[in-house]
């Protein structure tokens, strides 16, 4: 009999979470899956389109969609329910019973530094009081979530990155030094693609010859930062030496033309589903030294890490992986290759559902 799941998602924006849930979904086959959703979006009509998931959009004001939640929860007594995300599992944790089974899936660190403090508070004291267990997208969110709460079963589950077991079996050749470097993700100031254009300035300046590719768009109301980045890439004289794409639907093809990946966040990053998809392509990857990034990566191994949010750390350690040895590289990038295999979506997809059905099942019995 399979595991009736159903996800409850605030958003349709297509952010980190929103594609990983995505993905899970598509590749769950032996559950039973629906997405409660706060707003629709093409993201869910082509998981319903595609038959992977039956998808309930709540329609009206705010206070009307958390009834109508409260009422389609009591109707489906007999489902684990996931927020997620922050915000969708504060709502469901509003609209539950003390019958619901219910799991948070934490993919943001529940801390100050990366969120408000009437969000942390919010999180702390409605959510991870009100559900039955928590999924964490890496050790380190792991950690701050049982700062919260520390009796909460909690389980590291990672997050599936798009990768495919035939992903890594691909050597990347370094016949050459590198030259051309990608920042991959989402233009927010937290995500730090600022540092990335200004270490490619400084690297020009000691006479490297890089461009930078910036891929990615604004997803939350941030379309000034971006407007700011192009800026900023005119002011330092760099600007025919950084290319801005946009959003970018097919990564592979983006990241193969490229050398190196620049991953920059300021705070930690949760997990960090670009550095491993980039790992996946043999690429170098450089990085911020906290949260999943130093999980992931083991430093001068299969990636380089570097002081989160130092200017100068970034730039040093970029010219140290563009002044390597062909054959370092080589050795590096399949080494990172190999990581990736850790995070293949089959992978991480039967892991989720065991950790899943081991928390609902737990907490059925407890209910019962």
């Amino acid at each position: 009999m399979k595991t009736s799941i159903t996800f409850i998602t605030h958003t349709a924006t297509p952010g980190g979470a929103e594609l990983a849930l995505a993905r899970y979904i598509e590749g769950a086959s032996d559950v039973d899956v629906e997405v409660i959703t706060f707003e629709d979006g093409p993201l869910w009509r082509d998981l319903e389109s595609s038959a992977s998931a039956k998808v309930i959009v709540l329609r009206g004001g705010l206070l009307g969609q958390l009834r109508e939640l409260r009422a389609a929860m009591k109707r489906r007594r007999d489902r684990i329910f996931i927020g997620n995300s922050m915000r969708g599992s504060f709502y469901m944790a509003l609209a539950q019973d003390r019958l619901t089974t219910s799991l948070y899936w934490a993919r943001d660190q529940l801390v100050a530094s990366s969120m408000s403090r009437v969000a942390v508070a919010l999180t702390r004291w409605v959510t991870l009081t009100r559900v039955s267990g928590c999924l964490a997208n890496s050790i380190s969110t792991e950690r701050t979530v049982r700062t919260l709460k520390p009796r909460l079963d909690t389980r590291v589950v990672y997050s599936p990155s798009g990768i495919a077991a035939d992903d890594t079996q691909h050597s990347r050749q370094f016949a050459a030094r590198p030259t051309r470097l990608v920042f991959l993700g989402r233009l927010a100031p937290w995500k730090g693609p600022d540092l990335a254009v200004r270490a490619v300035a400084a690297l020009i300046a000691q006479g490297h010859s890089v461009t930078l590719t910036v891929a990615g768009g604004p997803l939350f109301g941030e379309e000034a930062f971006d407007d700011s980045l192009r800026a900023l890439a005119e002011e330092l004289g760099v600007s025919k030496s950084v290319e801005f794409l946009g959003h970018v639907a097919e990564v592979r093809p983006l990241l193969d033309r490229h050398d190196v990946l620049l991953h920059c966040s300021t705070v930690p990053e949760p997990f960090g589903q670009v550095i491993v998809q980039a790992m996946a392509a043999g690429l170098v990857v450089v990085a911020a030294d906290s949260g999943g990034p130093k999980e992931i990566i083991s430093d001068g191994v299969n990636g380089f890490l570097y002081a989160t949010g130092d200017l100068s750390a970034l730039t040093a350690t970029v010219r140290s992986a563009l002044e390597g040895e062909p054959s370092a590289l080589q050795s590096l990038s399949d080494a990172a290759r190999e990581r990736a295999r850790h995070f293949d979506d089959a992978h991480c997809i039967t892991e989720i559902t065991q950790a899943v059905v081991e928390l609902g099942l737990k907490e059925a019995a407890l209910v019962r």
